[in-house]
Parts: structure tokens; C-alpha cells; sequence
């Protein structure tokens, strides 16, 4: 038992290195290693819940990139999604052709959870939304022929509404409708109803890269107000959707990014440091959060490589002495 201890004391001696002020030793409950984040990975995997898996194998891949395993669990789980993807993509077209387009579109929905680009899924879904929009409109034609009794007043009006709908502008009005109210937000610097009008239209036409481009520079302006307002989860989240609608094909769009993407990491690191003194979990948290923002920021990788092993070790201690 005083080998034990002794063991102890130097463990705690080495986090003091780290550190200037003591840490205390977490529960099991808290202790969190690499073979902690595999097994919940692998649970994933297990529950179905691919795409979550899929995140864990890449931070662990990050955090160790030369272990073999973790490559080919990635490739396992991309390998997975895509053969889900080719399956319920089947049974959705053939959903809708039977003509139950609710729960086709339920389906295509699905298929763009695990893919977000699957260019079928939004052609199926851009379709359906372009038939219930006609259906709206010829809805709204019956109601006025049956008000109408005088035969000819109504042909009158139902060759003008055709025409109508036969004109761009007509067309404008039914495809772009929520893209139109998304530049004016965003022209008028309200970022919130940018994103809420430009997702509206995402939905409806499928991802462009006019609304692409939109959606993301408005996340981007929205994670930069957060950064300045100190309130980092906030910022965290918009910069990693700004990051993931992001075309690539803006140069200054792309600069903006990735001076934000240096700004965030870094001070999730600065961040992690600081609480390092009191709580080990947290900073580990705090650097994964960095390294999921920029899987390069090489302080971060580093401390959180120590901090593994550091509580690893620990839980060794802990489980021996109990």
C-alpha cells in the first residue's frame, strides 16, 4: 500500500508541472481516456447511430493518428452510411411512387441526415414541394370556378392565371420565394432571419450556391458577434455551421474563416489551461472542442496527448487502491 501511494504522489507531482495550483483527482465517472471515447464510439456504431460514430473515430484519429484501427473504423463507418444512404434511398423512390408522398419525403429527409449533398434525395424533395405548390394553386382555381357561375368570366380569368404562372416572375415567386426574403435580411444586416428565410429555401430548391454562400457568411458574421460578446459557445456553434456551408469559392469568405477558425482554437486552449488547475475533464473537453474546430492546432493536440495519459494513469492508481 505505500508503493501505492508513493506512485500517487509522484503522479500528482507530474500534473503539478502542468499546473501551479493542485487538481483533484476525478471519480471513475469523470475520468475520461481514449478507451473511453472508443467504447462510445463503438456503442454508436452499435445503436445505428453512424453519423455520431463516425465524429468519434475522427477526433480519435486525430488525437492519434498512427493508430490503425481508428483509420479503419472511419472507413468502416463512411463505407456504412454510403450503402444506408444506396438502400433507404430505394425505398423511398419506390414509396413514392405508390403515391405515399409523406412518408417518401419523411425518407428523402432521412437520406439527407446522413448525406446532406445526396443530389437525388433534394431532386425527389424539390419535385414534391413544385406539386404541392401547383396543387395549392389549382385548389385555389376550383374555389374561384365554383364561385364563379358565368362560364365565360371564368375561362377569361383562368387563361390570365396561366399565363401568369407561365411568366418568370410567376416562377420566381413559387422557386425563390424564401431566397428573395434571405438577401433582404441579409442586406439589411439581420443575420438571425437570413438564416432562418435562405434554411426555408434550402428545403424547398435544394443548396445552391448562391444560398450556400448566404447562409454561411451570415453564421460567420453571427460567430464573430458572439466572439466579441465573450460568449464562446455561441460562437463555437455558428463558426462550424458557417464552416460547413461554406462553398470554398469566396477568397475573402474564406479568409474570414479561417482567421476565426485560429481566433476560436485558441482560445479554447487558453481556456483549457486555465482550467486545468481545477478540472482536468473539462479542459480535455476544451481542447477537443479546438481540435474539432482546427484539427492542426498542434498546442492542443499536445496537452490533450499528455492529459490521456496523465489521468490513464490515474485511473490505474485509482482502480489498484480500491
Amino acid at each position: 500500500m505505500n508503493i501505492k501511494k508513493t506512485i500517487l504522489v509522484l503522479c500528482l507531482g507530474a500534473l503539478g508541472a502542468c499546473s501551479s495550483n493542485p487538481i483533484a483527482i476525478k471519480s471513475d465517472a469523470t475520468v475520461l481516456d481514449t478507451e473511453a471515447r472508443r467504447m462510445k464510439a463503438i456503442e454508436y456504431g452499435e445503436r445505428q447511430w453512424f453519423h455520431q460514430a463516425l465524429v468519434e473515430w475522427k477526433i480519435l484519429s486525430t488525437i492519434d493518428p498512427d493508430n490503425p484501427e481508428f483509420a479503419n473504423r472511419i472507413n468502416i463507418t463512411e463505407s456504412i452510411i454510403k450503402r444506408r444512404v444506396r438502400s433507404l434511398l430505394v425505398h423511398a423512390k419506390k414509396t413514392y411512387k405508390s403515391g405515399d408522398v409523406k412518408h417518401a419525403q419523411e425518407q428523402f429527409l432521412a437520406i439527407l441526415a446522413l448525406e446532406p449533398s445526396q443530389h437525388e434525395a433534394l431532386n425527389y424533395l424539390r419535385n414534391i414541394e413544385e406539386t404541392r405548390v401547383k396543387a395549392i394553386q389549382m385548389a385555389k382555381t376550383q374555389r374561384l370556378k365554383e364561385k364563379l357561375n358565368d362560364s365565360a368570366k371564368y375561362d377569361s380569368m383562368e387563361e390570365e392565371m396561366e399565363q401568369q404562372a407561365a411568366t418568370e416572375q410567376a416562377k420566381i415567386q413559387v422557386d425563390n420565394r424564401y431566397l428573395e426574403l434571405g438577401i433582404t435580411a441579409f442586406q439589411n444586416g439581420d443575420w438571425e432571419n437570413t438564416i432562418r428565410e435562405v434554411n426555408k429555401f434550402i428545403s424547398s430548391r435544394g443548396a445552391t450556391p448562391r444560398s450556400r454562400q448566404l447562409i454561411s457568411q451570415a453564421h460567420l458574421n453571427l460567430s464573430k458577434a458572439a466572439m466579441d460578446q465573450k460568449q464562446l459557445e455561441n460562437a463555437v456553434t455558428h463558426f462550424k455551421q458557417a464552416d460547413s456551408f461554406n462553398t470554398g469559392t469566396d477568397t475573402r469568405q474564406n479568409q474570414e474563416l479561417g482567421q476565426l477558425r485560429e481566433k476560436i482554437s485558441d482560445e479554447l486552449y487558453v481556456l483549457g489551461v486555465r482550467t486545468f488547475r481545477s478540472d482536468v475533464a473539462e479542459s480535455i473537453k476544451l481542447w477537443e472542442k479546438a481540435i474539432s474546430i482546427n484539427p492542426e492546432h498542434a498546442n492542443s493536440k499536445r496537452r490533450l496527448k499528455k492529459a490521456y495519459q496523465i489521468q490513464q494513469n490515474l485511473k490505474q492508481i485509482v482502480d489498484s487502491d480500491s
